[in-house]
C-alpha cells in the first residue's frame, strides 16, 4: 500500500512537473519567437543588438532548445554611422521601425542618437520597455510631447536630448522621472520657464544645459536639486553673480561656466612696444606670469622660426595676443583653447598666411569673426568647439576649399547646417 501511494505521489509530482515545464516552454517559446522577430527587425535596419545570458544551463540543453531561450536583449544601438545605413544611406531608425522594440522588453540601454526621423510619435513604442535605464535621443526630431511615454518607466535614470528641438513643454515630462540622475539638454530650446518643472526631478545629479537660453532666473529654480553635483551652463545667459548665489545654496555642486565669465581681458602687453622677443624670452615670460602656454621653433629651418604657439586658459586680450604673434610670421600651428580672444583677434590673424592648424576652442569667437578665416589660404584644420557659432556662421566656412578638417562640437549649429557645409566642402571632414 505504501509503495502504491509512493508511486501515485511520484506520478502526480511528475505530471505537475511536466505540466509546469510545458507551460513554461510554451510561454517562453512565444516570447522567444516574438523577440527573434524584434531582433530581426532591428538588424534589418543595421541596428546592433547586444545580449546577456540569463540562465546558466548545460551546452547540450542550449543547443537542443536554442540559445534564444536563455538570453535577454540588453542594448540596442541605432546611432553609428551618423544613424545612416551603410548599404542604402537610409535612416537606421524611424518612428515606424521602432515598433520592433516593443517585443524586446529586456532592453536596458537604447541608443537612437543621430536619427533625425525619430520623432515624438515614435516614442510610443518605448513605453513597454520597463527595464530601460538609459536612452540616447540626441540629434533626433524630438520636440517633447512624446516624452510622456517615458515618464513612467520605473528604472529610467539617464536621458540625452542634446541638439534637439526640445522645448519647455517637454521638460514637464522630465520632471516626472523620479529616478532620473543624468540629463543632457544642451543645444535645445529650453528656457527659464521650465526650470521649475525640471527641479521636480529631485534625483538629478548631473545636468547639462549649455547653449540654451537659461539665465539667473532659471538657475535659482535648480537650487531645489539638493543632490546635484555637476551642472554645465556654458554658453547661457547666466552671470557670475547668479552662479555665486547658486553655489551658496549648493556648495557641493561643480558648476561649469563659459570660460572667463565675469572676467575682464588682461590688456597689459607682455613686452615693451617695438621689442622683438626670442622664443626663449616668450616662454620665460609666460612661465613667469604662470600662463599656460609655450612657443616651439623649427630648428631645421634658417633662423629657427617659431612655428607653434599654444595658449590655454588665458585671460589675455585680443590686442595682447596679437602683439605676441606679430613676431611669429612663420607660425603654422595656433592653439588658443579656452581664452578671451574673439572676432577682432581672428581679423588680426589674417596676416599669418602660413597657419595650417587653428584652434579657437572655448573662445569668444562668433559668426561675425568667421568671415576673416578666408584670409588664411593655407588653413587645413579648424577647431571651433564650445563656441557660439551658429548655422549663419557656417556660410563663411563654405569658401574654405583647402580645409580638410572642421570640428564644431558643442556649438549652436544644427544638423541642417552641418549637412549643407558637408555638401559645400565634400573633401573636408566635418565633426559635430
Amino acid at each position: 500500500m505504501r509503495n502504491k501511494l509512493k508511486l501515485r505521489f511520484s506520478l502526480a509530482t511528475l505530471l505537475i512537473a511536466v505540466t509546469a515545464a510545458s507551460i513554461w516552454l510554451a510561454t517562453t517559446s512565444k516570447q522567444a519567437r516574438d523577440q527573434e522577430v524584434g531582433v530581426a527587425g532591428v538588424e534589418s535596419n543595421e541596428g546592433v543588438v547586444q545580449f546577456e545570458t540569463t540562465l546558466d544551463v548545460p551546452d547540450w540543453l542550449r543547443n537542443a532548445v536554442g540559445q534564444e531561450y536563455f538570453r535577454d536583449e540588453t542594448t540596442v544601438d541605432f546611432a553609428t554611422n551618423q544613424g545612416r545605413q551603410q548599404r542604402t544611406g537610409e535612416p537606421k531608425a524611424t518612428d515606424a521601425n521602432l515598433r520592433h522594440l516593443e517585443s524586446l522588453d529586456s532592453i536596458e540601454i537604447l541608443e537612437l542618437g543621430n536619427n533625425s526621423d525619430v520623432t515624438d510619435l515614435g516614442l510610443a513604442h518605448l513605453k513597454s520597455l520597463r527595464r530601460l535605464t538609459t536612452v540616447y535621443l540626441y540629434r533626433t526630431g524630438i520636440r517633447g510631447p512624446g516624452l510622456v511615454h517615458l515618464a513612467d518607466l520605473p528604472k529610467l535614470e539617464a536621458i540625452s536630448l542634446s541638439d534637439t528641438r526640445l522645448d519647455d513643454s517637454g521638460v514637464t515630462h522630465l520632471g516626472r522621472m523620479t529616478r532620473l540622475t543624468w540629463a543632457r539638454l544642451d543645444n535645445t530650446k529650453v528656457t527659464d520657464a521650465s526650470m521649475s518643472e525640471l527641479a521636480k526631478a529631485t534625483a538629478l545629479k548631473t545636468l547639462t544645459l549649455s547653449n540654451t537660453e537659461i539665465t539667473d532666473t532659471g538657475l535659482m529654480h535648480l537650487a531645489r536639486l539638493d543632490r546635484l553635483d555637476t551642472l554645465d551652463v556654458r554658453g547661457t545667459g547666466v552671470t557670475f553673480d547668479g552662479v555665486a548665489r547658486l553655489k551658496r545654496l549648493l556648495p557641493n555642486c561643480q558648476v561649469t561656466v563659459t570660460f572667463g565669465l565675469g572676467t575682464l581681458p588682461q590688456d597689459e602687453s607682455l613686452f615693451v612696444d617695438g621689442y622683438t622677443p626670442s622664443s626663449g624670452e616668450i616662454n620665460a615670460k609666460l612661465k613667469e606670469l604662470r600662463i599656460d602656454g609655450e612657443v616651439q621653433t623649427d630648428a631645421t629651418r634658417p633662423g629657427s622660426p617659431i612655428v607653434t604657439f599654444r595658449l590655454f586658459d588665458s585671460t589675455l586680450s585680443n590686442e595682447v595676443v596679437l602683439d605676441l604673434i606679430e613676431h611669429m610670421p612663420d607660425l603654422e600651428v595656433l592653439n588658443l583653447r579656452r581664452g578671451l580672444v574673439g572676432d577682432d583677434f581672428v581679423k588680426g590673424v589674417g596676416g599669418l598666411r602660413n597657419i595650417k592648424h587653428l584652434s579657437l576652442q572655448a573662445t569668444r569667437i562668433t559668426d561675425d569673426g568667421l568671415q576673416y578665416l578666408s584670409l588664411l589660404p593655407n588653413l587645413k584644420e579648424l577647431i571651433l568647439t564650445e563656441t557660439d557659432v551658429t548655422d549663419a556662421g557656417l556660410a563663411h566656412l563654405r569658401s574654405l576649399r583647402g580645409v580638410r578638417s572642421i570640428t564644431l562640437n558643442s556649438t549652436r549649429v544644427t544638423i541642417g547646417g552641418i549637412e549643407g557645409l558637408r555638401q559645400s566642402l565634400p573633401t573636408c571632414s566635418v565633426s559635430w
